[in-house]
């Protein structure tokens, strides 16, 4: 019996100068881009918190600059938002068109539902940061990391 097939192996992505435009970034079939986001019988799934523009959905992220993510809606009834473990959950605000709505969590995605078409949720929550002080044979460098912790 076997438990797994031989992955295909079409050679590495290297996107050259003349390849590298939007539009054959969004048809490259590889996994990450394929599955950051799923849409299916009026749910969109986000799995991946990064720009991206869809039939259904648009998403606008900030990060890691900010802690702020904007969704625009166009087909979508429910959506479902995968959020980061090391978002707070108690910090995270979400709003649908200004309004504050309840966080309904199912495992690390949160839940926004009764959606109507142009509507906009937006998500913001605290970006950590952390001061690492290293020495180095120069003088003493600080550096900041942000989005780690």
């Amino acid at each position: 019996m076997k438990l797994c097939r031989r992955a295909p192996q079409p050679g590495p992505r290297f996107y050259k100068r003349v390849k590298f435009t939007p539009e054959q970034v969004r048809q490259d079939p590889s996994l990450a881009w394929c599955k950051a986001r799923i849409f299916h019988a009026g749910v969109a799934q986000i799995n991946l918190l990064l720009n991206r523009a869809a039939p259904w959905l648009d998403i606008d992220s900030y990060l890691p600059y900010e802690g702020k993510v904007v969704i625009k809606n166009k087909k979508a009834k429910d959506v479902s938002a995968w959020i980061p473990l090391w978002v707070n959950r108690e910090a995270l605000q979400c709003r649908v068109g200004g309004r504050r709505v309840p966080r309904v969590w199912v495992g690390n995605y949160l839940l926004v539902d009764n959606l109507s078409p142009r509507d906009q949720i937006t998500l913001t929550f605290p970006v950590p940061q952390q001061t690492v002080k290293l020495n180095l044979p120069s003088p003493h460098h600080q550096w900041i990391w942000s989005f780690d912790q």
